[in-house]
């Protein structure tokens, strides 16, 4: 993965998983996004949990966001 940082709270995270699939999750804030694909976003404990489509999964920790 890499990660693109903003300003505070703001990321572009891409995600290259195996089967050439690239995903790019847009974080402003508190919303997370995936260009027009279908997001559930949560945060608990410093950790996004993350579903895209219903079937892709992720779970990324606020300090790849923060750069903390």
């Amino acid at each position: 993965f890499g990660v693109i940082r903003g300003k505070p709270g703001n990321a572009e995270v891409h995600i290259k998983p195996a089967g050439g699939l690239e995903r790019v999750l847009t974080f402003m804030g508190n919303k997370v996004t995936s260009g027009t694909e279908k997001v559930k976003a949560s945060k608990a404990d410093g950790l996004w949990t993350i579903e895209v489509n219903d079937y892709e999964h992720y779970r990324i920790p606020e300090a790849v966001i923060s750069g903390g």
